[in-house]
């Protein structure tokens, strides 16, 4: 989903259209002169992203095999073309984080979770080559025997990665999100049988 930025032009309009309906069901000149200082807001901000990392267990009946996955997205655009990454984009006007991280995961590989649960804020300058972009990292946990996967939208390929053999150069700080889901999921499901086949590669600390 490509990032639309509106002009300072279009701010104008939208808060003049807005003010215009206010005036006219409440007639009250001092909170229109108020509301116009709100909408029409000419300081410089952040733009805000999602991302969402989907886990995959292979399930079968009770048992949960130890092979945690994790589904990674190809990009197809600038910046980062062609590395590998966590899905997400930008949040839309006057859209919920968590319906912008679950829009951006069906759009990218047509998965849906059941359910999503926030990782973290990340907001470090230079994280984001096109400016100041602060991300919203959220989790999600699926079977992948029954998750149809197809790649879409601006993502080239759609593939899921063994947790202990993900591919080189990330995009962005996604290594450092994915690090962090890792640990964030490890507690909430310490008895999952995939944990001790994972330390005894050495490869998840």
């Amino acid at each position: 989903m490509s990032h639309v930025t509106l002009t300072s032009k279009q701010r104008e309009d939208e808060a003049i259209a807005l003010l215009r309906k206010l005036g006219e069901e409440e007639g009250d000149p001092d909170k229109a002169a108020f509301l116009n200082k709100c909408v029409v807001y000419e300081y410089p901000r952040p733009s805000v992203a999602v991302d969402l990392v989907i886990y995959g267990l292979n399930v079968k009946g009770s048992t949960l095999l130890p092979s945690l996955k994790v589904l990674l997205i190809k990009r197809g655009h600038e910046p980062f073309a062609g590395h590998w990454a966590i899905p997400g984009g930008f949040v839309n006007e006057n859209e919920d984080l968590e319906v912008a991280a679950m829009r951006e995961a069906r759009e990218e590989t047509h998965v849906e979770p059941a359910f999503i649960e926030q990782v973290g804020v990340y907001g470090t300058l230079g994280r984001d080559p096109r400016g100041h972009v602060i991300g919203v990292a959220y989790m999600a946990l699926v079977d992948i025997s029954t998750t149809r996967v197809q790649a879409d939208d601006d993502a080239d390929d759609a593939v899921w990665y063994p947790v202990n053999d993900l591919p080189k150069n990330l995009a962005f700080d996604h290594e450092i999100i994915l690090r962090d889901a890792l640990a964030m999921l490890r507690k909430k499901l310490p008895n999952i049988h995939c944990w001790d086949v994972l330390d005894r590669e050495n490869n998840i600390k």
